[in-house]
């Protein structure tokens, strides 16, 4: 197991699919999602502090969560920050980085943040954002994908994983 090179100071331990240890603030999880706010539930670090005394959550085992270690790092870097970015990554680290967002109920601005920057990559994938959208049962990306195929989107040669 290993820790991630910049994610490798906080009160909590995130460990991903692939076993990097990644290290988070538990404010910061607690600010941003309400999964990680009922998991800790304790009051807010004093105000001259940003985390809570080692000895209090130092018995905490790692939390596994179901992502590759780019997902989470894209994870922390948007609740790390007062004015999050639309995150820049791959067409699949998006779907698993809004999956992520859906599963532990993180803040409506950042899963919005999440979104535009799908709808950004799209152009060539709406038969996978189509298929992900319908799993899902996210109608308004299913709408979206939809809105934007052209007739020749729906033509064999083109259709997504036709054969």
């Amino acid at each position: 197991m290993a820790i991630h090179p910049y994610h490798n100071q906080g009160d909590i331990q995130l460990r991903s699919l692939d076993m990097i240890i990644l290290m988070a603030d538990s404010w910061r999880l607690v600010r941003s999602s309400t999964f990680f706010a009922s998991l800790f539930d304790l009051p807010p670090p004093s105000s001259n502090t940003s985390s809570y005394p080692k000895d209090l959550l130092g018995l905490i085992d790692p939390i596994d969560l179901d992502y590759h270690s780019d997902v989470i790092d894209l994870f922390l870097n948007l609740v790390n920050v007062s004015k999050p970015p639309i995150p820049s990554c791959a067409f699949r680290q998006t779907l698993d980085l809004l999956e992520l967002c859906d599963k532990y109920d993180v803040d409506k601005n950042i899963e919005s943040l999440v979104r535009d920057r799908l709808l950004m990559q799209i152009e060539d994938c709406q038969w996978q954002l189509l298929i992900w959208s319908g799993k899902r049962h996210d109608i308004p990306m299913a709408r979206e994908a939809l809105r934007r195929m052209s007739p020749q989107s729906f033509m064999a040669q083109n259709a997504y994983e036709s054969s």
